[in-house]
């Protein structure tokens, strides 16, 4: 296999075995299983559309499966890790088979321009002659990207003979039943265990549950509840997590890890309930209480662990000690008229500077920063200001026409001509009446004020939004070529201390490598023209 193609950019044979396809009930899937179908009749290449996790590359191994082409090679190619280079050996890629390209969206402009050379051309008869069946996959809507000019339009013609936009698991909820039987017994064989049987509460919660994570993220619940082996126990963290999952903007994964986590936490929860009221709400008897009954759960885990050949030196009583301060802290005295009044008060400040800094730790991440340190703001950016401790504070502001944002206590501050760090500082000067030690970070999001410009016989012409060291042949690959492009007297115009220059640029040239020297990296302002 060629060097191109390594494991790195082909996935693992356990992807595709673990990808089964399930007829469904509702009528959204049965629309698809009429359109696949009428797919596997013919090798017309195929563009999947769906949110993440909602099961593109199963339908794409069931095209393959109905098809003539069954009995050859599946892959599936992740798009962001081609390279030009991938595409020097189109025989090595495109082998017989059925390939599918996934988050085709992400291919780079030089790679969606090599990928367009590849592919065959429909001859006069309308037949096409590739060794290899297209599908390619993108959770974002490429319509939209080539509006905006990130994906090429021709390419998009090529690759999308059909396009499917699969259905989201909450408009096909009928099928939700079938698929957590399915995953229940796939994970119960897995980990030799008999399969669940789920209560009522449960299957409502699942079916009214919207699943921002699709599939996957209803496979992910049911590895958790096979794998805890108790649904009462399983259930505890994941109600909580599914529902603040849902709450939040494009959900997230379950991972098995965070419904341990979760499920333990409920059930100390309710043990602290139980001591407590057997107890009588006395925090002392409480505590001592707590402490033998956690230490004798903690020493049958570690025998489970041993026996099933685990080695977690200190982890059961890293996790009982976890246990006992919180419940410790749990049961301090508050009131003036408890035992130790000096002392709770004490340790009430304690168990207050441990939540702020519990607070702290949690507060969202800041997001990454597309611009380097020297990047100079301008109209149309957006920036993430983040005021720490200070929620009202931090948002996403964009930056105005005339240069300017807009924040609370300060109102219009300027924003245009300085470097993130130049107006962290100036945020930081102004907040200093208002705050007692304010501390500002700004990060850019968008560069939407740094464009180059491409003009003349492109397929695209107009503004392109300027990525970080961009280059000449970067944006041309962008833009697209007509069939009346002079690609040997290409040039570019840039203005400097007021004065116009001119620089020549020979396509042909620097496609073989000839002319590296005009392949220049370029600036805001810039003019390709393409005669």
């Amino acid at each position: 296999m060629d060097s191109h193609f390594s494991s790195k950019t082909e996935f693992p044979d356990k992807t595709l075995r673990s990808a089964v396809f399930l007829e469904g009930s509702s009528p959204s899937m049965r629309a698809v299983e009429a359109v696949i179908r009428e797919l596997a009749l013919g090798d017309v290449p195929v563009l999947l559309l769906a949110e993440d996790g909602a099961g593109k590359r199963t339908i794409a191994r069931r095209i393959h499966e109905s098809s003539c082409l069954s009995k050859e090679e599946f892959r599936i190619v992740g798009s962001s890790t081609l390279t030009p280079d991938s595409f020097e050996k189109g025989d090595e890629l495109f082998r017989p088979g059925t390939i599918f390209l996934e988050e085709i969206a992400d291919l780079s402009p030089i790679c969606q321009m090599k990928m367009l050379e590849m592919l065959p051309k429909v001859d006069e008869n309308g037949n096409r002659r590739m060794q290899s069946r297209l599908i390619c996959g993108s959770v974002r809507d490429l319509e939209a990207e080539v509006k905006s000019g990130r994906f090429r339009e021709d390419l998009y013609y090529r690759i999308s003979g059909v396009c499917l936009r699969l259905p989201p698991l909450r408009q096909r909820k009928e099928d939700i039943a079938d698929l957590m039987s399915h995953f229940l017994a796939k994970y119960a064989e897995d980990f030799h265990r008999p399969i669940p049987v789920l209560s009522t509460d449960t299957q409502q919660l699942f079916h009214d549950y919207a699943w921002p994570g699709n599939i996957r993220e209803l496979e992910d619940a049911a590895k958790a509840i096979v794998a805890l082996g108790d649904e009462a126990i399983a259930m505890g963290g994941l109600r909580a997590m599914l529902l603040k999952s849902e709450r939040t903007v494009g959900g997230q994964r379950v991972s098995l890890k965070q419904a341990a986590r979760a499920a333990s936490r409920e059930a100390e929860k309710e043990l602290i309930l139980k001591v407590l009221t057997r107890t009588r709400w006395n925090r002392r008897r409480g505590a001592i209480v707590a402490d033998q009954l956690h230490g004798a759960a903690v020493q049958v885990e570690t025998d489970w662990w041993l026996r099933n050949g685990a080695q977690l030196p200190g982890e059961c009583m890293k996790r009982r000690f976890i246990f006992v301060m919180a419940m410790s802290l749990s049961l301090m005295p508050v009131s003036a008229g408890g035992l130790d009044t000096a002392k709770g008060q004490q340790d009430g400040k304690t168990a207050s500077s441990a939540a702020s800094s519990s607070k702290a730790t949690t507060q969202p991440r800041e997001p990454l920063s597309i611009a380097g340190p020297d990047y100079v703001i301008g109209a149309d950016d957006a920036l993430h200001i983040s005021v720490w401790k200070e929620p009202d504070l931090t948002n996403t502001l964009p930056v105005r026409p005339d240069g300017k944002i807009s924040m609370p206590l300060l109102n219009d501050v300027q924003a245009a001509g300085l470097t993130p760090m130049q107006l962290a500082d100036s945020l930081t000067e102004k907040l200093k009446k208002y705050l007692a030690d304010p501390r500002v970070t700004v990060v850019v999001t968008q560069m939407n004020s740094q464009r180059v410009y491409v003009l003349g016989e492109v397929l695209h012409s107009g503004a392109i939004p300027l990525l970080p060291n961009m280059t000449v042949l970067q944006a041309l690959a962008t833009a697209g070529f007509t069939q009346f492009a002079n690609t040997k007297n290409i040039y570019v115009l840039r203005i400097t201390n007021g004065k116009q220059q001119k620089m020549p640029f020979n396509y042909k040239q620097a496609m073989k490598g000839d002319t590296v020297a005009q392949n220049i990296s370029l600036k805001p302002g810039d003019t390709i023209v393409v005669p």
